[in-house]
């Protein structure tokens, strides 16, 4: 695992070693965030600096430690990733600048390049473990939990044990020397999570943006939510994402995560967030970008 040393003495560590923009991302090296992050940015241009916490993320990027931080959003298989939509309304002092989808692609992977049949046990994030079910149920593989898919290859690697593998992506197999024994292996090859790039507000606003992302409160009352998602119909606005967040302290208050496609025409997206704005209880955009 990563380091118990406070995050910002590792932080600072690798910016006194380092000259190339930095990246926070949750998990080790070979994690699919970092996958994410190299397809995201031009090749060479920036670092990756694994974090151990989502938060630790959010507080590395509102600091002005990092440049930017990439955080997985959803899932196509298991769903939205809440912590984070939580750690987008607690920092409002972040917005989101991007966002990239890439394939999850898992592999079964071991120390050494034992044969198939002598792996009893299998280590990885229980959403990996989850997407992998089959396959494992089907060879009898003992299913053990870890915090992180790489975070269990690096644990694989380490360990003294001949019989155990890990399910991880091809990159934390090249970053931890490991074999990989299956390709594939995940039930439904339809398996993408989407990031999104955050940075401070401060930041340099993005051109070119084609997609806004907002967050908005509404009145305890009937047809609150209903007049609110009438807004987007009636200007032709495509809304593509809604998620409902509780608001801690307010026992049956609720945060609407919405993610909309501007059009060409921005008037009408003005128009209509002036109205959703004046029904809202509390509002704010925290992103607009290129999706």
């Amino acid at each position: 695992r990563l380091p118990e040393k406070h995050h910002t003495s590792v932080i600072r560590e690798k910016a006194q070693t380092d000259e190339k923009p930095l990246v926070a991302y949750q998990g080790e090296r070979g994690a699919y965030s970092e996958k994410a992050m190299m397809n995201y940015f031009p090749e060479g241009s920036v670092s990756p600096l694994p974090m151990k916490e989502f938060r630790d993320v959010f507080t590395a990027v509102m600091k002005g430690e990092v440049s930017w931080g990439i955080i997985p959003l959803e899932n196509s298989l298991a769903g939205s990733i809440l912590e984070n939509y939580d750690l987008l309304y607690l920092h409002p002092d972040i917005k989101i600048t991007g966002e990239i989808k890439i394939r999850i692609r898992h592999n079964l992977m071991t120390k050494e390049n034992i044969p198939f049949e002598s792996v009893k046990k299998v280590y990885s994030h229980p959403q990996g473990l989850a997407q992998c079910r089959i396959f494992l149920e089907k060879y009898g593989l003992k299913q053990i939990p870890f915090y992180d898919t790489a975070g269990a290859a690096a644990f694989v690697a380490q360990s003294e044990e001949k019989d155990i593998a890990a399910i991880a992506g091809t990159e934390a197999a090249k970053v931890y020397g490991l074999k990989i024994l299956q390709e594939g292996i995940e039930t439904n090859p339809q398996n993408y999570t989407r990031f999104a790039i955050i940075a401070r507000e401060d930041s340099e606003d993005v051109e070119d943006y084609n997609k806004a992302s907002l967050m908005l409160s509404l009145p305890d009352e009937a047809g609150a939510l209903a007049r609110c998602l009438s807004v987007f119909s009636e200007y032709d606005l495509n809304l593509t994402k809604l998620e409902s967040r509780p608001i801690a302290g307010k026992p049956w208050s609720y945060m609407f995560y919405i993610d909309l496609d501007l059009p060409e025409d921005m008037s009408a997206y003005e128009k209509a967030l002036d109205k959703i704005r004046r029904n809202s209880e509390d509002f704010r955009c925290i992103g607009l970008y290129k999706s």
